[in-house]
């Protein structure tokens, strides 16, 4: 299903906030609404990149897929995030999948060529953009430095630590962030397995550090997870 959307949905976005008016009625104009539910992608390597989106609610996975047909996650995207930004940057040609999480997903859809005018007459939401890339750029740095001089054990930690300061909230417990996420996809953007993933989870929740459940994970005692990372273990995948 489509609909159409005015502004005024536009400005709920970080990256639209502050925006002039004119330049978001005419993007608004021409920007739709769509869902998605768990088991259909929003876009897969080979398919023309000639949109960018915006994503309302739900989780969105973004990766690859190895010779042998698993899932590798590059990231996952959260509310509010654009996604499929490369398209802006210069790529015709989908190099990577979009794929809703547990849950389904809404995400507003707009033309590459519309979001381009737009960045054209409004100098600040270009800004914008440009540092939404250099930010993926420098997670994706942070990803790769991670499997270098990060074992496995660490590497599902420092995932829920780093999900606990971008997303979490505060609750009686701890901070709690909700992922949407199998173990298997924690593995896949961990470089582990789901049964190793499962194991450190299970024993880390046995050791209170975490608690968890299938859409969220509570961080309860950071300092403990923190000091575990640094826990020399063998290497397990």
């Amino acid at each position: 299903m489509e609909v159409k959307v005015s502004n005024h949905h536009l400005e709920q976005f970080p990256l639209f906030e502050g925006i002039s008016s004119s330049v978001l009625e005419k993007l608004a104009a021409v920007t739709t609404l769509r869902t998605r539910p768990s088991n259909m992608g929003v876009y897969f390597p080979g398919d023309n990149a000639d949109s960018v989106y915006l994503l309302k609610e739900g989780r969105m996975k973004i990766g690859n897929l190895s010779s042998d047909g698993r899932e590798i996650l590059k990231m996952i995207v959260n509310p509010g995030q654009l996604f499929g930004e490369m398209a802006l940057a210069g790529e015709t040609i989908r190099g990577e999948f979009a794929l809703p999480g547990k849950i389904e997903c809404s995400y507003y859809v707009i033309r590459v060529a519309d979001m381009k005018q737009a960045m054209i007459e409004s100098s600040e939401l270009s800004m914008r953009v440009l540092q939404g890339m250099g930010n993926r750029a420098h997670m994706m740095e942070k990803r790769m430095e991670s499997y270098i001089f990060q074992d496995s054990r660490s590497r599902i930690i420092d995932f829920m630590l780093t999900n606990a300061d971008a997303t979490g909230k505060k609750n009686d417990l701890g901070v709690m962030f909700f992922h949407y996420m199998t173990h298997q996809d924690i593995a896949n953007i961990t470089g582990t397995s789901r049964q190793f993933v499962t194991g450190v989870m299970n024993g880390l929740r046995r050791s209170g550090y975490i608690g968890f459940n299938r859409a969220s994970i509570t961080v309860k005692n950071r300092k403990g997870l923190e000091k575990e990372m640094n826990t020399e273990v063998a290497e397990h995948v």
